[in-house]
């Protein structure tokens, strides 16, 4: 939805440069390499319980879409900012160290030894249905627009 939304909305004009929409996705993976560890060792050091930890995720996930929503209920196609773009990507990816790292962990201690693997693979199986999932709220974009794809992703975050 976000690189369909960055072709149809967004303003990718950056100097004499027309950015691809796709290129905007790789922000998640740049994100990823800068924040690595940081995220992860800043909630161990600040002392996040698990918790708060998965809570705050899904806020700073939920605002980050509703960052989105702000900008395709005041825009028309082809004027969006950027920015906006750039934000989602960012708490996407700041969500996501927080919280794969933390499940990770959980299932690595909580789980016995010999289903270990076998929770891990529940815990990916998850993420796969997430995808599909959003695929499918994407998919609605030709009935509800993206004002409605993002609301729905605000309100179930």
């Amino acid at each position: 939805s976000l690189t369909f939304y960055a072709r149809d909305w967004v303003d990718r004009h950056l100097l004499w440069f027309v950015i691809p929409p796709a290129i905007f996705a790789a922000l998640n993976s740049l994100f990823v390499i800068v924040l690595g560890e940081r995220v992860p060792l800043a909630l161990k050091k600040l002392g996040v319980s698990f918790r708060s930890q998965l809570t705050s995720s899904m806020l700073i996930i939920a605002l980050g879409f509703c960052a989105v929503l702000y900008s395709a209920s005041r825009t028309e196609p082809g004027t969006a900012s950027m920015w906006y773009l750039i934000c989602i990507y960012f708490a996407m990816t700041v969500s996501e160290l927080m919280i794969s790292p933390a499940i990770m962990t959980l299932i690595s201690h909580a789980a016995p030894r010999h289903k270990q693997g076998k929770h891990m693979g529940f815990w990916f199986t998850a993420n796969a249905a997430g995808y599909v999932g959003s695929g499918a709220i994407g998919a609605l974009k030709g009935v509800i627009g993206y004002n409605g794809v993002f609301l729905l992703i605000v309100i179930m975050c």
